[in-house]
């Protein structure tokens, strides 16, 4: 990886300041799997074991040997570069900004082996992608009086998706998600704003926050293996999820209040709504698929909420210092409104539909709900505590601080996503028992209780 870049700053005159600045990166990224141990055999065969299609048509070699490249082998090659101006206004009573960059991302797959399964479509340079950035920031900070202030930001920003996300299985092939869905790779682009209003005094700093955040036409490709695709169909397959619209809304709060010369108490809270707010176009890619890939129209993803999380979070606390150097703090904190990821392709319709083309005889709009529903994580708390003591020895200090978080061990769970495999109402409905007693959904668990300690010295 190389990267370069170079900024400038002036003033013209008083109350206004000039930045900018440019910028390069350049990856080139070699992927390749390689034996490292043949455990005492004669090495690996250059196939697939499971659908028998050779990983390089073009090699001699029958047996991998040790230290030998196989399964794949690819280079990926990435540029960007970028441009940013910035402008900086200080009035009487207000500041002010306005910012602009503008740049471009170019990425490009280099083959090495010829997959069988895709003999003209993997060795050598894939089409080279190009992608245009683009934003605009801006923001405007006033102070109404000595102690209330109002900042308000906004900013419109489009964005290339990354490479995971642009090229449908970069292992065996060269396909963009542009030759897959049958239109050109897009940018992302996001549209935020937030209002904020400060109220600030020599025992009290509070403040109160409105905030906005619009995600449009991005893309996500995730790889999993599917039983029940088109009814009864299992394979290895690439989810191509295509113009994804996001939406964030919420409302945070701050306070900061000095009670005595020795104690302070804090307040934070969040509450937000974190929502798909439309159906995005699912598309399924995989070796196994005579045309090489399905259309399996839209998945139903709208008012389902975002697992990013915490979607409420509160905490409440303290801080006392004492005029001996040693200080204590804890603070009770309680997240709510957690949900599980949820699987696109159990929303398509795939999950209705029999290998005939006709729904399951045996569907039930009830189960099928139940079966659907978004699980919500339980809410919880957990208490934190925070310390420390300084010592002054002649002109040197020695200082010593502790954390102690969930200090009542309180167990939880943290995140998860539903079982895919089970991609349809009678797969997963047969499944659904057993695959939550061994697989899923899967979760990943906050539990115990973790210290952190310190020692520090400082001339």
């Amino acid at each position: 990886m190389f990267s370069w870049t170079t900024s400038a700053e002036a003033l013209l005159g008083e109350s206004t300041r000039w930045s900018a600045g440019l910028s390069y990166q350049g990856l080139k990224s070699e992927n390749f799997a390689e034996l490292i141990d043949s455990l005492g055999g004669l090495g690996l065969p250059n196939i697939d074991p499971y659908d028998f299609y050779s990983y390089n048509l073009d090699s001699k070699n029958v047996l991998i040997k040790t230290g030998e490249k196989y399964r794949y082998h690819y280079i990926m090659n990435a540029a960007r570069w970028s441009a940013t101006t910035k402008m900086d206004f200080s009035l009487k009573n207000s500041e002010a900004y306005l910012a602009i960059q503008y740049g471009q991302t170019n990425y490009q797959r280099d083959g090495k082996f010829r997959h069988e399964a895709f003999a003209n479509n993997s060795k050598g340079k894939s089409d080279k992608l190009r992608f245009t950035e683009l934003g605009i920031k801006a923001g405007w900070k006033i102070r109404l009086q000595g102690r209330h202030w109002i900042d308000f930001n906004a900013a419109f920003i489009q964005q290339p998706p990354t490479i995971r996300n642009s090229f449908s299985n970069p292992r065996e092939n060269n396909n963009t998600i542009g030759n897959t869905v049958g239109t050109d790779s897009s940018e992302e682009q996001l549209l935020s704003g937030d209002l904020s209003y400060y109220y600030r005094t020599p025992t009290i700093d509070a403040r109160l926050s409105g905030f906005f955040i619009r995600s449009t036409d991005a893309t996500e490709v995730s790889f999993f293996f599917a039983d029940g695709i088109g009814g009864d169909t299992s394979a290895f397959v690439q989810e191509i999820l295509r113009g994804i619209n996001k939406q964030r809304l919420g409302i945070e709060f701050g306070l900061e209040m000095q009670l005595l010369s020795t104690l302070k108490l804090k307040a934070v809270s969040s509450v937000g709504k974190y929502t798909y707010s439309n159906d995005p176009h699912l598309y399924l890619t995989s070796d196994d698929f005579a045309q090489g890939n399905l259309d399996m129209g839209p998945s139903r993803l709208k008012n389902y909420r975002l697992s990013v999380g915490p979607q409420q979070a509160y905490s409440l606390g303290f801080e006392y210092r004492d005029p001996n150097f040693w200080w204590i703090g804890a603070t009770v904190n309680g997240f709510a409104k957690s949900y599980l990821d949820i699987s696109p392709i159990s929303r398509t319709q795939n999950f209705l539909f029999d290998d005939d083309g006709l729904p399951f005889e045996d569907y039930d709009e009830e189960v099928a709900e139940k079966l659907l529903q978004q699980e919500r994580f339980e809410d919880f708390f957990v208490v934190n505590l925070v310390g420390g003591k300084s010592w002054k020895l002649g002109n040197k200090y020695i200082g010593f601080f502790g954390s102690i978080n969930n200090l009542l061990g309180e167990i939880y769970k943290t995140g998860g996503y539903e079982q895919a495999r089970s991609s349809n109402y009678r797969t997963l409905l047969q499944d659904t028992q057993a695959l939550r007693r061994r697989f899923g959904p899967k979760y990943w668990y906050g539990r115990g209780t973790t210290f952190f300690f310190n020692l520090y010295l400082r001339f």
